[in-house]
């Protein structure tokens, strides 16, 4: 019995409340075919199933407080235990917040729900988090992160609420070829012409990609960042054909 609830406290990204009945029913199952075997201690018995009501809440309660204050360094490394213990609490209570960073940066939190935030971890980095359900199983946590400069792009990542890394996109686009991320993300406007319109598109060097969660719906927007070295008027055309892309996680 013991075995089986440390096998499950090993789980890493379960969260449903729907989980903690099936794994119960399993786990009673299991105990009558023990008890069939043979005779049980009952303190066994009883430190048993505490670990394992306790794995159920631990998982059941899984929320981005949770998921801040697990999270690696290498995400936020330039704050301290007592600056990320401050930055836990405020989200716990629902603030937004802005503390000093170990390199006197601000990072800011200017929105936070239960299952989502948006942060400015530096000057010119934000990062954004959502806890996306899989299935009714599973939660897992999609990360934005995106450099503002020289160039907007994000690098989107996805991981369990153990922050294990996952390799599955969940449906995303890839954008890996430049011309289809530019036939998805641009558009000819009607009063322009064909020629006009790739020329335009030719200017936009490097081809990269941003991404920005919505904090009121679980949707994601694409869109194309515009390159830094581009006159005004380059630049005014450019965002002339631009079009957002925008998915819903269902």
């Amino acid at each position: 019995l013991l075995f089986y609830s440390i096998r499950l406290t090993s789980l890493s990204v379960i969260t449903n409340k729907v989980l903690s009945k099936i794994l119960l029913s399993l786990y009673l199952f299991l105990v009558i075919l023990q008890l069939q075997k043979t005779t049980i201690d009952m303190k066994k018995l009883l430190f048993s199933i505490l670990i394992f009501l306790s794995a159920c809440m631990t998982y059941a309660n899984t929320n981005i407080a949770d998921i801040i204050k697990n999270m690696p360094k290498e995400f936020l490394p330039y704050i301290n235990d007592n600056m990320r213990a401050e930055l836990v609490n405020s989200i716990k209570n629902g603030d937004t917040i802005n503390i000093s960073s170990m390199l006197e940066e601000t990072i800011a939190i200017d929105s936070i729900s239960a299952d989502f935030i948006r942060m400015r971890a530096t000057k010119t980095t934000t990062i954004q988090l959502r806890l996306l359900d899989v299935s009714d199983s599973t939660t897992i946590i999609c990360m934005v992160k995106t450099f503002e400069v020289p160039i907007c792009e994000s690098k989107i990542s996805f991981f369990s609420t153990s922050w294990s890394l996952l390799s599955e996109d969940y449906g995303l686009p890839t954008f890996n070829d430049n011309t289809t991320t530019l036939d998805s993300l641009t558009f000819k406007p009607e009063d322009m012409n064909e020629d006009k319109y790739k020329e335009i598109r030719m200017c936009i060097e490097p081809v990269v990609t941003h991404a920005d969660i919505s904090s009121a719906d679980k949707t994601i927007t694409f869109g194309l960042g515009i390159p830094p070295i581009v006159t005004s008027e380059e630049k005014r055309d450019i965002k002339r054909i631009l079009r957002q892309k925008t998915l819903k996680w269902e």
